[in-house]
């Protein structure tokens, strides 16, 4: 789902505080913004549930579904009136960098804060965000929402990864390609100290390893399932030939 927001891109603002009559208050700068943006927000969402394809509806469904979100935000910020013709050109290029005010994080805050509740029900499903800011003609900010798919595993390649975590595996690698340099240079003593090492450590884990792969067959079937169903096929088979005979 890309979304368009025409205008210069708004960074969120730090709450204000101030004293009246005695009492502290805070003022909230984004508020009226804020609210703003959402109503905006939610009438693109309802346009297209009523008047959008069937594929952006779809897509639109799967991002309030997900379980986790990717966000490209791109912000274009207003040209400086100020600058000369040339420099103005090689901004609308990209070829000069966007190295002033607001900053980025702020811009990222805004609007992520006003998709909240609207587009996706909590932030925390959000597990990558990629943002840019840079000077464009036009100044707006385009925001890519993206549901993000886990991979699908079989249950033997789920059991095999739980047995090991991904740094095991690494320090594995790292004590295997010590043992190789230890050889080469013929220090066979140290070399075998790092197998007695790497053996005494994951002897277990790789013992259940080991023991899963005769559990399930070649296409990651558990054996005892095939087992279950190939008997209850065979008792199906007799029962039908006894009907037949009888």
């Amino acid at each position: 789902m890309k979304i368009k927001i025409l205008g210069d891109p708004i960074p969120k603002l730090r709450p204000r505080f101030t004293i009246k009559n005695g009492k502290p208050h805070v003022y909230d700068l984004n508020e009226k913004i804020h609210r703003n943006a959402q109503i905006f927000l939610q009438g693109i969402i309802l346009q297209t549930m009523e008047t959008g394809d069937k594929e952006d509806i779809d897509h639109l469904t799967s991002i309030s579904q997900a379980h986790e979100l990717r966000i490209d935000i791109n912000f274009f910020l207003p040209i400086p009136s100020s600058w000369t013709k040339k420099r103005k050109n090689l901004a609308s290029w990209g070829s000069l960098p966007c190295n002033v005010k607001p900053d980025i994080d702020n811009l990222v805050k805004f609007y992520l804060d006003i998709c909240n509740g609207v587009i996706w029900s909590d932030d925390a499903i959000i597990t990558h965000i990629t943002s840019r800011k840079t000077y464009a003609d036009m100044p707006c900010t385009i925001m890519e929402i993206l549901p993000m798919t886990t991979p699908k595993r079989s249950p033997y390649e789920e059991e095999i990864l739980s047995t090991l975590s991904y740094s095991d595996v690494n320090e594995m690698y790292d004590e295997l390609h010590h043992v190789t340099s230890f050889i080469m240079e013929g220090d066979v003593k140290s070399a075998v100290s790092c197998i007695e090492q790497l053996a005494e450590k994951y002897v277990t884990p790789l013992k259940k390893i080991s023991k899963l792969k005769k559990k399930y067959d070649e296409n990651g079937i558990c054996s005892r399932n095939s087992e279950e169903s190939e008997k209850k096929y065979k008792q199906n088979f007799r029962e039908i030939f006894q009907e037949e005979d009888e």
